[in-house]
């Protein structure tokens, strides 16, 4: 009677004990977000695609400032003269021999201003530009590769690494069972033990399964937090 009541207490141990085991390991992921939310933060937390954008703008302005780069040839000139001038004029009235009389006025000081707008444009600047303009677009769609690699290559990881924490969340609760089951069963042999039920060896054995299913468990758990906690700092979220 004392054996089956031992029997029926350690079979609600370990059902109580493998319930907590998964309630615990399941709220460990209750909060964990979708794998879009997970990539759209990954993509927009990056260092490195952030800096792709950066660049893209760069391009952009490089391109803006090489299509007004004629400007450059552009000038405006002025000059100012000061100085002594004779005034010449051709008057209207004839002589009686239909000749024209001219006449000169007296000379006086003046300043005359002179200013105007022109344009020094090599031939050559023509097409180096044309070509310089060329070549910038072609940096800025290599930019644009790169940059949506490096979005996919991020969108692979994340989806590595979602179902890689999932499968170790799993793979922790299993040998979290495993333990708790040994470990029942060691309490049990422990007190068989005391009472002669069980000779030393068996218990021996018993006790060093125990050990190595709670390192197991241990590590099952260091390696998923592990991985829990770098797919954060990925995507700079907190779950």
């Amino acid at each position: 009677m004392k054996l089956v009541k031992l029997f029926l207490l350690s079979i609600l141990f370990i059902s109580t004990t493998i319930v907590a085991a998964q309630t615990e390991s399941d709220s460990s992921l209750i909060n964990l977000p979708s794998i879009n939310e997970l990539v759209e933060a990954a993509i927009e937390h990056s260092p490195f695609i952030k800096s792709q954008y950066t660049q893209m703008e760069i391009d952009e302005k490089e391109i803006s400032l090489q299509k007004r780069k004629w400007l450059d040839y552009l000038f405006i000139e002025g000059t100012a003269n000061y100085g002594i001038y004779d005034q010449v004029i051709l008057q209207d009235n004839t002589s009686p021999d239909g000749s024209y009389n001219y006449g000169f006025l007296n000379r006086g000081e003046s300043t005359r201003y002179y200013g105007g707008v022109g344009i020094k444009l090599p031939f050559s600047s023509l097409t180096s530009r044309t070509k310089e303009v060329e070549k910038l677009e072609l940096v800025k769609k290599k930019s644009l590769f790169t940059m949506q690699d490096a979005e996919n290559q991020l969108r692979t990881v994340i989806i590595e690494a979602y179902y890689n924490l999932k499968y170790l969340d799993e793979s922790m609760r299993t040998y979290y069972d495993i333990y708790q089951t040994l470990n029942v069963a060691y309490v049990k042999a422990e007190k068989d033990l005391l009472n002669g039920r069980t000779d030393i060896n068996k218990f021996a054995l018993l006790a060093s399964t125990v050990g190595k299913a709670k390192d197991d468990y241990n590590k099952a758990k260091h390696n998923f937090y592990a991985h829990y906690h770098q797919l954060m700092e990925l995507t700079g979220l907190e779950f």
